[in-house]
């Protein structure tokens, strides 16, 4: 084992977002992460909302990633959340232990 020094304030994320699908009773969202930040992100935490028309949040997923998330390092999250008759659009939020998190989305990994 070996300490990894953790970053402290707004980390930097691409992502790659997946459409969902819907599995069973569950609508699945597999999201693709890369760390753009200069030290490891610790507790890494992805909220997912799901709102219907009104924009009322129906339904929503939490998934943390629980392992210190190294600097370029790509990570999968899959998202499940509970189908409600009246799902419109969906919104994520990301968080992590010693700060924010700013998200940039892309095609694809460089």
């Amino acid at each position: 084992a070996r300490f990894v020094k953790m970053f402290k304030g707004t980390a930097d994320i691409e992502i790659i977002q997946a459409a969902p699908k819907k599995v069973g009773n569950d609508m699945v969202t597999v999201l693709k992460l890369r760390n753009m930040s200069p030290a490891a992100i610790s507790l890494l935490k992805v909220d997912e909302y799901w709102y219907d028309k009104k924009m009322q949040v129906v339904s929503g997923d939490t998934q943390a990633y629980r392992k210190p998330f190294t600097p370029g390092e790509v990570i999968e999250i899959t998202m499940k959340s509970p189908v409600k008759p009246d799902l419109y659009k969906n919104q994520f939020a990301f968080s992590h232990a010693n700060g924010d998190v700013k998200v940039k989305a892309v095609k694809k990994f460089d």
